[in-house]
């Protein structure tokens, strides 16, 4: 099944969110319900940005602690421009009785991330590339995982897994401007993505 959420706007950067609900059912994991909404921000460049966040997710295979089960994502540019693109992987796991409990990405949830992918320590995965009009980055990751060691606390817990993409235009330095409010970044994690963009920029 592939669920598409887009938002034309003409202002950058364009923020998609998708939302996904998974809940604990007798010791398995299954689907349960799908919300989207769509994410304004204000921002500092004209341009002409459509975004389409493409996800493959089959709903009807619960899975069981530490048994991957496939959800593809990808970002596509449905617009006229070049883009860069980044996104964010929010969880959350709430427990029946509302307990928000620990849903940290590579303890209590494992996703497949990428090799075209550059985690930023800032909550972001950046695409190491341009992303031309018309074209789909490489999947994000593939298959979602939950931990092995997850304790019975989190029986009958709901994930919600949050999914915002962020599209900016590719002239030099607009990234900087508008994702880090003009820093410029020489060491860490987004070091090394800020000198990649900078190499990719017009």
């Amino acid at each position: 099944m592939i669920n598409r959420l887009k938002q034309k706007h003409k202002l950058l950067p364009l923020a998609l969110v998708m939302m996904c609900v998974v809940a604990v059912i007798g010791g398995m994991w299954a689907y349960a319900a799908m919300t989207a909404k769509e994410e304004k921000r204000n921002t500092f460049q004209i341009g002409n940005l459509e975004t389409d966040i493409v996800e493959v997710f089959d709903p009807e295979k619960g899975i069981e602690l530490d048994k991957p089960v496939q959800k593809e994502v990808a970002v596509k540019n449905v617009g006229s421009n070049p883009q860069f693109v980044r996104v964010m992987v929010h969880p959350t796991i709430e427990h029946a009785d509302g307990t928000v409990m620990p849903s940290t990405i590579g303890k209590v949830i494992h996703l497949d991330i990428s090799n075209d992918w550059l985690a930023g320590g800032d909550g972001y995965y950046y695409y190491k590339d341009k992303l031309a009009p018309n074209a789909k980055t490489p999947d994000l990751f593939k298959t979602v995982k939950l931990d092995s060691g997850l304790s019975a606390e989190y029986k009958d817990a709901k994930l919600e897994l949050q999914l915002k993409v962020e599209a900016v235009g590719t002239t030099k330095h607009t990234y900087r401007d508008t994702w880090w409010r003009g820093d410029n970044p020489t060491t860490g994690d987004l070091g090394t993505i800020n000198t990649l963009l900078t190499s990719k920029a017009d």
